[in-house]
């Protein structure tokens, strides 16, 4: 899957996979004897004989995300949602969602969120879900018996069969989550916010301003921030450094942390901050860890460096 359509790996080279001229593939989808569900820029489309084919039916736009759901598989597009029988796709019938974000399912029932607020699809047509309204649904997630919904502003519960609103919610937008047994911290545009018995307060220590990526390491918590922060469970503290720009990503290494930031790749051994000498990066999005290799991906750019043994 790349920027470029899809291609296969042979064993020695690559080589793109012949059929129907595909956009940017964003995401996979296995129907398990009907080919492999390919999600593009440009629509739908199935992997199915060494060749790729477009599905037809409705057009679907840019494809978000997959859901399986009894016999159909749901499709979550900017244009709405979809549903694919096995040969077609067609939009679904009920209320108008706008653009999809997410799918998450809860107790048989699938929640969608979208621009237009929090949906529930019952086997045949998307609702939407009453109470307190959300606007555009972020992100949905779980924590233990909660189902939360994150949006531009605010935090909002999804509980028997209503949204509402959560008091001392308006956190901002919600960047990174992590879920310890206590509590569950929320690094969002505001800052570091925890969430605790259906209530939610801004966690006391230095500013945080952006939180963008929250990091278990060595019983404390780092958080990536406009610098490097330490969480003990009680306060936030920054770690002192030259500044490193945003911090986007954390790797665990054997000696220390990679910290991946827009400026480029840097490393902390638990005291200091030092950039990682070799060709410049640029803005690093993601890590992938690969034994003794990680590979750092930015936009469509991959680099590689070699842990030392």
């Amino acid at each position: 899957a790349t920027d470029n359509g899809l291609f296969r790996f042979t064993g020695t080279s690559t080589e793109r996979v012949p059929g129907e001229p595909i956009g940017k593939v964003w995401n996979f989808f296995d129907t398990s004897g009907a080919g492999i569900l390919v999600g593009a820029d440009n629509g739908l489309f199935r992997y199915r004989g060494s060749q790729i084919e477009r599905v037809l039916g409705d057009q679907t736009g840019s494809i978000d995300d997959f859901q399986k759901s009894s016999d159909e598989v749901l499709v979550g597009t900017d244009q709405g949602l979809f549903e694919y029988d096995g040969s077609t796709a067609k939009r679904v019938s009920g209320d108008n969602i706008g653009s999809f974000q997410q799918f998450l399912e809860v107790n048989g029932n699938i929640l969608v969120g979208a621009a237009n607020g929090l949906f529930r699809w019952n086997g045949g047509q998307v609702k939407k879900v009453l109470g307190d309204d959300p606007g555009s649904v972020e992100r949905i997630f779980t924590v233990l018996q909660d189902v939360l919904i994150g949006t531009k502003g605010s935090l909002f519960q999804y509980k028997n069969g209503r949204v509402n609103r959560i008091p001392g919610g308006d956190v901002g937008e919600i960047l990174a989550i992590h879920n310890g047994q206590l509590e569950l911290l929320l690094g969002t545009t505001n800052g570091l916010f925890r969430y605790k018995d259906g209530h939610v307060e801004k966690v006391s220590g230095e500013a945080t301003k952006q939180v963008f990526v929250l990091h278990d390491w060595k019983g404390d918590l780092i958080i990536g921030s406009y610098g490097l922060f330490r969480y003990d469970g009680k306060t936030v503290k920054s770690i002192p450094s030259d500044w490193t720009g945003s911090i986007q990503q954390i790797q665990d290494t054997a000696d220390g942390l990679l910290l991946g930031t827009w400026r480029g790749l840097y490393f902390f051994d638990g005291s200091h901050i030092q950039r990682i000498q070799g060709p410049s990066t640029g803005y690093i999005n993601q890590f992938l860890d690969m034994d003794r290799d990680i590979l750092l991906m930015r936009v469509s750019v991959c680099f590689a460096i070699t842990i030392a043994a």
